[in-house]
């Protein structure tokens, strides 16, 4: 498992751009007021095993300094647009649960779960 600082100790942020076959790792740094932020390309390796390029970047970058933020590829999530559900704001997660079950190709119950373990 990848374990990022949890306090970065700087108030750059590094994303993780993965597209095809190749990840990209970019630091965008803060500018003074008025000034357009500054951003620069750390790294760039293969992506065929994500949890080895995130651990070979963090040495690589440092990447335990900065805040991170990780683009997902398209057909890494499904976005199902959706009306609220005419139910008390307390059982809206339930309701959309069952709304989308027959919608998505994979149980509802696991959707996020393995982002997590696999990292």
């Amino acid at each position: 498992m990848l374990h990022f600082n949890r306090s970065p100790s700087d108030a750059s942020w590094i994303a993780c751009v993965p597209s095809g076959a190749l990840v990209r790792f970019a630091r965008v740094e803060r500018r003074p007021e008025g000034q357009r932020p500054a951003v620069r390309w750390l790294h760039e390796q293969p992506w065929n095993d994500a949890p080895r390029a995130l651990r070979q970047a963090r040495r690589a970058g440092q990447l335990g300094r900065y805040r991170c933020v990780a683009l997902l590829q398209r057909q890494h999530y499904q976005l199902l647009p959706m009306d609220a559900p005419d139910v008390p704001r307390e059982d809206w997660r339930a309701a959309v649960r069952w709304k989308i079950k027959d919608m998505v190709e994979f149980p509802v119950e696991t959707a996020g779960a393995s982002i997590g373990s696999s990292w």
